[in-house]
């Protein structure tokens, strides 16, 4: 696993608020068994969003995924996963459900072939992505629908060999600022522009939307082989981050015992 990581750009001149953040990795792909125990910690609504999926394998994944949402946070809040419950924003972003925990932690979930990724900080808005490498048909103009100008000469400046990764790198980091904003397809997706060298710091280099502007933080990391992924979080400084394998409720990690709602720095 690789990381790239970038600092936190100052916007202002108010104080910052420092958290950890921690990308749980969770394998989506387990036997049946597990799966319809998972099934039964999911509430009526989350079961309901399942059973829309066409494809088996996308029931189960969705199951697994929220069930190990649901695990983590209650780790951190330190409220059974049975009694989570939640609620969203006006473009579906979701969040604990007032008056649950006097702090609650900002967190934002994703998945990608077998993988899911959960992101969790204490403070700011968290957003997350991870995508499965595969090739992609017509990736240049694939390219020129989702990425800036600006993106597009650096996805043009790297080798042949190198631009699937280029592009799956841009697009993961773009995902997570997007889904970090909370505003979904309102943001164009032009309208800021990442740095998508594989091999190099996650940053966000330009910020042209109104809705996006603040204290940004980005890291990219290559979580397991053929898979990209990347966190954005705002309006906090990320002093430090790590990545945590979920293990299944109640399992022990290595990051039992911390506290979230701590500032870090």
């Amino acid at each position: 696993m690789t990381p790239d990581r970038a600092p936190a750009t100052p916007s202002s001149s108010a104080s910052p608020v420092h958290t950890q953040l921690h990308a749980w990795l969770v394998a989506l792909d387990l036997p049946d068994d597990q799966v319809a125990g998972l099934a039964g910690l999911l509430d009526a609504t989350e079961l309901a969003a399942a059973n829309r999926f066409a494809f088996e394998a996308d029931r189960r994944r969705h199951i697994v995924a929220h069930a190990a949402l649901r695990d983590i946070l209650s780790r951190y809040t330190g409220i059974p996963l049975e009694a989570l419950a939640f609620e969203s924003g006006p473009q579906g972003k979701p969040f604990l459900a007032e008056g649950l925990s006097p702090v609650p932690p900002s967190f934002n979930l994703a998945h990608g072939g077998e993988l899911a990724l959960v992101g969790v900080a204490a403070a700011g808005d968290v957003g997350v992505d991870i995508e499965l490498r595969r090739p992609i048909p017509d990736l240049d103009a694939l390219a020129r629908r989702v990425l800036s100008a600006a993106e597009q000469d650096q996805l043009a400046s790297l080798c042949a060999g190198d631009r699937l990764d280029g592009f799956l790198a841009a697009w993961t980091r773009k995902e997570a600022v997007v889904k970090a904003i909370g505003v979904g397809l309102q943001l164009p997706l032009d309208a800021f522009d990442v740095r998508l060298d594989p091999s190099g710091a996650a940053e966000l280099l330009a910020m042209r939307a109104p809705e996006g502007q603040g204290r940004w933080w980005c890291v990219a990391f290559r979580p397991d082989r053929g898979y990209h992924a990347a966190v954005a979080v705002r309006g906090a400084v990320v002093s430090g981050w790590r990545v945590v394998r979920w293990e299944g409720p109640g399992k022990p990690s290595s990051v039992d015992g911390v506290d979230m709602t701590l500032a870090a720095g």
